[in-house]
């Protein structure tokens, strides 16, 4: 909050400043960009920090400078595809997409091709995470979105962008149960990964690599996959991944049968979502507490972390399998099926 008001005060100034050469030859339009462009590149280091809120305040300020009489309808659209994907990631899913879809008719009105990509794949987001969190999303309208967010990215040579938008093909259809085609599509984003060196699109690609080899029983390969996200996270500082990563290596652990060491990156996973505020996946590690101790026959213990899943679910607004789960398992030890 203390940069945040310094910065706010900087934008002041030299808003200022702005207005007390009016009278000369300042290109206005060129100084709100500037600002505008120092405010997305912050709100992209507290994303990495996990510091949302701050993120999203400083991206309204941003749009609000934005959209003064001579701003910058690029960085305007530019802020809210920011905007409209964070609140994404935070699950504001009904907040997000009418802010994506005005960033995506004003760059196509200016014709930023770039910014139409991230829109459209950011859109895509939307309904694929609707669906994998609340039930009531599109998996097939998602991957129609990123398909379009592809032949975009593709055109324009946006090899990052077109990585992101592969990855996210792959990950529809590895969630449809087509394993073999997603691993198709992740090893063109490894290519990718390899020849570019983009960390953060390593980072997903070999999550969901590890995700497959656990399906399949290649549990030592899971466990490198989720070593090598933990290891990545670290390397670029991406705090606001480290509760599912924990969470992940919690899970491939309790498969190789180490049951101390899965249970301490459970804990881990929590500790981590409340130190950093990143409470949405507080109820998966919850519910895999409470499995783990259901398997254990520890129905006390159980039933604790089954109500507490419930709850903090109930407090996000969250209906999720981890929910249904919870509640079909306090029915049981209670007697009440």
């Amino acid at each position: 909050m203390f940069f945040i008001r310094i910065l706010i005060s900087i934008v002041l100034i030299q808003l200022f400043e702005i207005g007390s050469y009016a009278q000369t030859n300042y290109d206005l339009s060129q100084q709100y960009e500037s600002l505008c462009q120092e405010i997305y590149k912050t709100t992209k280091l507290y994303e990495l920090r996990g510091r949302w809120d701050d993120a999203i305040r400083l991206l309204k300020i941003g749009i609000e400078i934005s959209q003064e009489k001579e701003g910058n309808r690029r960085s305007e659209a530019t802020l809210k595809s920011r905007l409209g994907n964070i609140l994404r990631l935070q699950r504001h899913f009904d907040e997000a997409l009418p802010i994506l879809l005005e960033a995506k008719t004003i760059a196509e009105s200016i014709d930023d091709q770039k910014i139409v990509g991230d829109c459209l794949f950011y859109i895509g987001y939307v309904y694929d995470h609707k669906q994998l969190f609340n039930g009531d999303g599109d998996y097939n309208r998602a991957k129609d979105y990123y398909e379009q967010s592809l032949a975009v990215r593709e055109s324009i040579g946006d090899q990052r962008g077109i990585g992101f938008s592969l990855f996210r093909i792959g990950r529809i259809l590895e969630m449809q149960g087509d394993d073999e085609a997603a691993m198709s599509y992740y090893k063109r984003v490894q290519k990718i990964v390899d020849q570019q060196n983009f960390r953060v699109l390593a980072n997903y690609v070999y999550a969901h690599q590890g995700f497959i080899s656990e399906r399949e029983g290649n549990l030592d390969d899971a466990l490198m996959y989720a070593q090598l996200v933990l290891a990545i996270n670290r390397e670029i500082g991406f705090k606001s991944d480290d509760p599912l990563s924990y969470l992940n290596l919690g899970r491939v652990y309790l498969k190789r049968g180490q049951r101390d060491t899965a249970l301490s990156y459970y804990f881990k996973s929590i500790e981590t979502a409340q130190e950093i505020g990143a409470r949405r996946s507080l109820p998966w590690s919850f519910h895999s507490i409470a499995d783990l101790y259901y398997q254990e026959s520890n129905t006390d213990s159980a039933l604790c972390y089954y109500e507490k899943t419930v709850r903090v679910a109930r407090e996000l607004g969250v209906n999720n399998s981890a929910v249904t789960s919870s509640l079909s398992k306090i029915r049981a030890i209670k007697g009440e099926d």
